[in-house]
C-alpha cells in the first residue's frame, strides 16, 4: 500500500492511496485529499471486509502508515505489516509500478492534462486490472477466477495492448532512483537480487493459483454436468408417460387447507375429480356437484372410505354443519319476518275497518 502524488488540478483530491495484492496484482484505489492513516484505515477496513484479511501489509515508514489505529486493526486482525528500508522505497516496487501506470492511464484518458484525474481513477483501475499481466490472465481473472465484461471503447483497448509491452516487470521500477551514491552499490545489488528472488517466488504463487483456478473451473463443469443430467431425469419423469396420475376420475380426495388455529384439520373435503388435466392437475367438485377448482396433485391426498363411500374431514363437517346451520337460521328469519308482514297487513286492514264503522256511525247520528 502506497500513497501516489500529490497531483493537482482538482480542488477534492490531491492524492491516490493505492493497494495491490501481491499475487494475483488486482489494483484497488482511491482519491484522498491528505495522505493520512484515516484514509489507509479506511482503505484496509474495506479490503477486510470484501477479500478478507491479508497475510501481510508492506508499506513504506511513512507516518501515515505508522499511526496506533491502524497497528491495532493489523494486529486484530492477524496482519503482518512490514516496512520498507528508508530512502529506498524500491523494496515495494510493484505498487510504485503500479503508480507509475495509473499516472500514465490517468494522461491518456485526460489528454495529458490530468484535470478532474479524480473522477477518471475508476476508468483508469477498469482498464488496469483488465489488462492481462503475467501469464497473460488479467488480474481480474487471478483475483476472482471471472473475466472482466467492461464496455472498453477504442483508447481503453488502446491502452491496455500499451500496457501489455510494459508488464510484467523484470525488476521493480528503478525511474525514480538511478543516481545512487557509491557506497550504496553494494546494498542496491543485495536489493536486486532479492528483487529477483521475490519475482520468482511470485511467479510460482501464480502458478499455484493458476492451477487452483482451472481445478475449480473443473469441478464447476462437472458439477454443472451433473446438475443438467439430473434436472433432465427430473424433467422425464414429470412427463405423461414418465409416472402415471396418482388419481382418476371419479377417486375422492381431500385438500390442503390452510389453518386458522392449531387444533384445526390439515385438509378439507372430500372432493371428487371431476377431470384428469395432466401434468398434475385436477378438476375437482364437492359431494354436491359444484366444481371447486383445479389444485395441483401436491396439494390433494386420497380420501379414506367406508362402504365405498369417502369419509368427511372433521374440518369440512364443521363447515357443513356451519352451513346448513346458517341456512336454516335463514330460513328461520325469512318465515319470521313473512309472519311479521302478515301481522302487519292484518293489523291494516282491522285499522281500516274500524276507521269505515267510525266514519258510519258519525254520519248515522248526524
Amino acid at each position: 500500500m502506497d500513497y501516489s502524488g500529490p497531483y493537482f488540478n482538482t480542488v477534492q483530491h490531491r492524492y491516490i492511496l493505492v493497494a495491490v495484492e501481491y499475487v494475483t496484482g488486482l489494483t484497488i484505489a482511491v482519491p484522498t485529499l491528505h495522505k493520512d492513516a484515516d484514509n489507509a484505515i479506511s482503505l484496509l477496513q474495506s479490503i477486510i471486509s470484501i477479500m478478507s484479511a491479508p497475510t501481510e501489509l508492506v508499506t513504506d515508514q511513512g507516518k501515515e502508515f505508522s499511526s496506533e489505529a491502524l497497528a491495532v486493526l493489523c494486529e486484530q486482525n492477524n496482519i503482518q505489516h512490514h516496512t520498507t528500508s528508508a530512502h529506498h522505497p524500491r523494496g515495494n516496487g510493484r505498487v510504485e509500478k503500479v503508480n507509475h501506470l495509473l499516472k500514465k492511464i490517468l494522461k491518456a484518458l485526460t489528454n495529458d492534462t490530468m484535470q478532474d484525474w479524480d473522477f477518471k481513477l475508476y476508468n483508469a483501475l477498469r482498464i488496469y486490472n483488465a489488462t492481462p499481466t503475467i501469464f497473460n490472465y488479467t488480474p481480474l481473472y487471478l483475483a476472482f477466477g471471472i473475466e472482466p465484461h467492461h464496455n472498453l471503447n477504442q483508447l481503453q483497448k488502446d491502452l491496455i495492448e500499451n500496457l501489455q509491452r510494459e508488464l510484467p516487470p523484470e525488476v521493480p521500477s528503478t525511474e525514480e532512483h538511478e543516481d545512487n551514491p557509491n557506497n550504496e552499490q553494494q546494498e542496491e545489488g543485495r536489493e536486486q537480487q532479492i528483487s529477483r528472488e521475490e519475482q520468482e517466488y511470485g511467479r510460482d504463487l501464480v502458478h499455484l493459483r493458476i492451477y487452483e483456478l482451472e481445478a475449480i473451473k473443473r469441478a464447476r463443469k462437472v458439477h454443472t454436468n451433473l446438475k443438467t443430467r439430473r434436472n433432465a431425469v427430473q424433467n422425464m419423469l414429470k412427463e405423461p408417460y414418465g409416472i402415471p396420475a396418482p388419481f382418476t376420475k371419479g377417486q375422492w380426495v381431500y385438500r390442503i387447507r390452510a389453518k386458522a388455529r392449531k387444533y384445526e384439520s390439515n385438509f378439507d373435503g372430500p372432493y371428487q375429480v371431476q377431470e384428469v388435466l395432466g401434468k398434475g392437475a385436477y378438476k375437482l367438485r364437492d359431494i354436491t356437484g359444484r366444481e371447486k377448482g383445479i389444485y395441483n396433485q401436491d396439494q390433494l391426498k386420497l380420501a379414506y372410505s367406508a362402504d365405498n363411500d369417502p369419509i368427511q374431514v372433521f374440518s369440512s363437517f364443521n363447515k357443513e354443519y356451519d352451513r346448513v346451520q346458517q341456512k336454516l337460521l335463514d330460513k328461520i328469519r325469512s318465515e319470521r319476518d313473512h309472519q311479521l308482514n302478515c301481522l302487519s297487513v292484518q293489523h291494516l286492514h282491522r285499522q281500516r275497518r274500524l276507521l269505515d264503522i267510525s266514519s258510519c256511525l258519525d254520519s248515522n247520528s248526524q
